[in-house]
């Protein structure tokens, strides 16, 4: 460890791989389509998308962007870079 418990945190891709991995595994379907049956439509989540294909049709989506020297600007990510998309 780098540092004693509970005094930092790492977000680490790795973990969530493998946690999706696993979750495919057991369920035995698509992680997508799990939360999207499991997760998302249960709670009327309906503007939750797990991929940027039905994220990019919503029109009440934000933006993410990053402070730089000429002021903010906008941060284009390479697809699928989160397991969900919220807007």
């Amino acid at each position: 460890m780098q540092t004693p418990p509970n005094t930092a945190w790492s977000y680490c891709n790795e973990g969530f791989v493998t946690l999706g991995h696993l979750v495919e595994t057991v369920s035995g379907v698509p992680l997508e389509e799990y939360f999207e049956t499991r997760i998302f439509q249960p709670v009327n989540m309906n503007d939750t998308y797990t991929t940027f294909d039905g994220w990019r049709g919503a029109t009440d989506r934000d933006w993410l962007y990053e402070r730089g020297d000429a002021g903010p600007s906008e941060v284009f990510l390479a697809a699928n870079y989160s397991i969900y998309l919220s807007t």
